[in-house]
């Protein structure tokens, strides 16, 4: 009886150690491991030691902030708020449209941007939800309001907590 006891002991000691040591980076699994319903061809990735993402494809028609309300909903269940740059207000969860001319073909790309903080305001979650367009001519593409697809490409970071720097004022 008493090897028995000692055995539970043991156990009951080792599971509450390890539960404390992974409790900080329980949160941080769980948001990785989130996937909007329906979603294909993901990818999660490591950088460096304090970041981690996920990419992942959904089909939903523009401008469709359901992923957006989906982490919010999940995201407050564990605790995390949502957070908006203080140097840049006037971008949080707007949808924002631009010429990217640093990828081959100048896609037009519908964009728009979440962020949530954890409740010591040390890591944050950055979700960035784009829709890329390609059309034949300049033309088409300067005159268009949406995207000609349905396709979101979602990526979701989790990372150290930070503030983006102000605007550097204009030189003239």
């Amino acid at each position: 009886m008493l090897k028995k006891s000692f055995l539970l002991f043991c156990i009951v000691v080792f599971a509450i150690d390890a539960n404390v040591s992974l409790s900080g980076n329980d949160d941080e699994a769980y948001i990785i491991r989130l996937r909007y319903p329906k979603s294909y061809d993901e990818k999660t990735s490591q950088r460096g030691p304090d970041i981690r993402f996920v990419e992942y494809k959904v089909r939903l028609s523009f401008p469709s902030k359901e992923v957006v309300q989906f982490y919010d909903n999940k995201l407050k269940a564990i605790g995390w708020v949502p957070f908006v740059e203080p140097n840049y207000p006037e971008s949080d969860r707007k949808w924002q449209q631009f010429i990217d001319g640093t990828v081959e073909g100048r896609p037009l790309v519908h964009k728009i941007a979440a962020q949530w903080v954890n409740k010591h305001n040390s890591r944050m979650v950055l979700m960035v939800i784009t829709y890329h367009s390609r059309y034949s001519n300049m033309k088409e593409k300067l005159y268009a309001i949406e995207p000609n697809n349905n396709i979101q490409e979602v990526a979701v970071q989790v990372m150290p907590f930070y503030i983006l720097p102000p605007p550097m004022p204009d030189k003239q």
